[in-house]
C-alpha cells in the first residue's frame, strides 16, 4: 500500500490511507489477542481443583437440600437445578477456553480471516 501510494499507482487521500493503516493495525492487535488465548490455557492443577470443588459442592448440596427440605421431591429438584447450573457454567468455560478447532462451537476462523 505504501509503495503503491508513493509511486501514485493508487491515488488515495491521506485521511483514507491513514484509516487503512489504522484498520490493519487493529487487525494485528486482534490477531495477537486470539493467539494469546490459544497459547496460554488454564493450568492443569487449577482445572483439576475446579472439578474437585464442583464434585464436593454436588455432594454437599444434596445433603443440605435433603436436611433442610421436608419433601423428597423438592429436595431432589433444588439439588438437581443448583448442581446442573454450576456444571453447565463449568462446561461452557471449557468450551470458551479452546475457541479454535473444528467443533460446532468454535470460532469460524476462515470466515473471520476472509472478512478481515
Amino acid at each position: 500500500i505504501h509503495e503503491a501510494s508513493g509511486s501514485e499507482v493508487i491515488k488515495v487521500a491521506p485521511p483514507v490511507l491513514s484509516r487503512v493503516y489504522n484498520q490493519l493495525g487493529n487487525g494485528i492487535v486482534l490477531l495477537n489477542n486470539a493467539q494469546k488465548l490459544n497459547e496460554f490455557p488454564v493450568p492443569f492443577p487449577v482445572g483439576q481443583m475446579i472439578v474437585f470443588m464442583l464434585m464436593l459442592h454436588w455432594v454437599l448440596t444434596v445433603l443440605l437440600c435433603a436436611s433442610v427440605t421436608s419433601s423428597p421431591f423438592w429436595a431432589f429438584f433444588e439439588a438437581f437445578i443448583v448442581v446442573l447450573m454450576y456444571w453447565s457454567v463449568h462446561y461452557i468455560a471449557e468450551e470458551l477456553e479452546q475457541p479454535f478447532g473444528d467443533d460446532p462451537n468454535d470460532l469460524p476462523i476462515a470466515e473471520m480471516q476472509y472478512d478481515m
